[in-house]
């Protein structure tokens, strides 16, 4: 630690001296995590608790803080300034925050090792995704990660935008809410890195879309249980592993290059519009407004899945979670049984689906508007100009009958 700022001439934090070590902040330790990381851990909303495990001499000490506006922690209404840290032993200097003490492969096999476990649960890939790339960030959201379970095999298993790319965008909006302070601000970056991601993801796999990823559909149980005995599960399961060992750098990467570009004037966004006005005051509450930013456009602007119709199956699934008697994680056998199909929640979802693409001709992102955007604010200047309105109010009403089940 640099230094602990003091209140009226005292220590803020008893037992805290400038040279000791910062060693986790909530879930995620600072040894093998990147700057943005830790610094997106160390940010928040002010008044947020944050528990923080600092070595000092031969002793680890816990200490809980709260975030104080200017986004950094603070102690009994004061501030432990994060920078710069120590990560782990290893000492810094030239600015870094911190410093790897083990060659890069060793954490990119922890993030692997990561990956495989939550695949092996016998969740969908999306959740997989999200749970893997919030964990390699330290953060834990067990119920947003479980509502995620639908956008698995391009959105209901619909073929569109693979879930391991969707899941890495969800957790990029998480990240930034953390680094970022206001909404707009976190909207618009999230928008950034789910570009980067798309852009990264299609480098990875070849292929955006689910379909052409596994080579066939997954709408039918016989076409699902195919999927498994060909190996084509086994196949995702790589693909997640070697998706999760890059992006764990890459958002971080994402965010940075927004944060050096400065503020962008005009921050709408489809999905961000779509979830304010569809999500109860507890769902907003839970994570933020913004965390779903990089859907819009159809997934980092890749025209796939709307993000409006995206936002509402994400959210009925939320609600079927939330308001489940057991709140645990699902068991392996219930996740497997859910890929399948085999779950009674998907009856909402797919009854939007199916109205919205009636309405509509089609669940693309790209069809609907007739084009692709260009950039994130080609995206934002279509939206505040009153863009895709009545694809936004059509979900919102359908989300609302849904609830009432109409």
């Amino acid at each position: 630690m640099a230094g602990v700022v003091a209140v009226n001439s005292e220590p803020s934090v008893d037992g805290i001296e400038a040279g000791d070590r910062l060693v986790r902040v909530g879930q995620l330790e600072v040894e093998g995590a990147t700057k943005g990381q830790v610094i997106g851990a160390l940010r928040g909303r002010p008044g947020a608790a944050r528990t923080l495990v600092v070595e000092s001499g031969r002793r680890r000490i816990t200490v809980q803080t709260k975030v104080m506006a200017g986004s950094l922690l603070g102690a009994h209404h004061a501030s432990v300034r994060p920078t710069p840290v120590e990560a782990a032993g290893s000492a810094v200097s030239g600015g870094s925050l911190c410093k790897r003490e083990h060659p890069m492969g060793e954490r990119e096999d922890r993030v692997r090792g990561l990956a495989r476990e939550w695949w092996l649960r016998g969740v969908s890939c999306s959740e997989a995704s999200f749970t893997t790339h919030n964990r390699c960030a330290g953060i834990e959201a067990p119920l947003e990660e479980q509502a995620s379970h639908l956008l698995s095999g391009g959105l209901m298993h619909r073929g569109d935008a693979c879930g391991l790319l969707s899941g890495a965008v969800l957790s990029a909006g998480l990240q930034a809410a953390r680094r970022f302070e206001d909404n707009a601000t976190r909207a618009a970056a999230t928008l950034h890195a789910a570009v980067r991601l798309a852009e990264a993801f299609s480098e990875a796999s070849g292929a955006i879309d689910c379909w052409e990823i596994t080579g066939q559909s997954l709408v039918r149980l016989g076409e699902k249980v195919r999927y498994v005995r060909d190996g084509k599960a086994r196949q995702c399961g790589r693909l997640l592993m070697k998706w999760a060992s890059r992006t764990d750098a890459l958002i971080d990467r994402a965010l940075t290059e927004f944060e050096a570009r400065g503020r962008t004037q005009n921050c709408a966004n489809c999905a961000v519009q779509t979830f304010e006005r569809i999500a109860s005051e507890q769902e907003l509450a839970r994570s933020g407004t913004t965390y779903v930013a990089g859907l819009a456009g159809g997934v980092g602007l890749r025209g796939r899945s709307c993000a409006a119709l995206t936002v509402g199956i994400f959210v009925l699934t939320l609600r079927h979670y939330s308001g489940r008697r057991r709140p645990r994680r699902d068991s392996q056998l219930l996740g497997r049984l859910h890929e399948l199909g085999l779950a009674s929640f998907r009856r909402r979802p797919a009854r939007l689906l199916e109205n919205f693409q009636r309405q509509h001709g089609s669940d693309l992102c790209s069809e609907i508007v007739g084009r692709l955007f260009t950039t994130p604010e080609d995206h934002a200047s279509f939206i505040a100009d009153g863009g895709c309105r009545e694809v936004i109010d059509f979900v919102e009403d359908q989300v609302s009958a849904n609830t009432r089940g109409t």
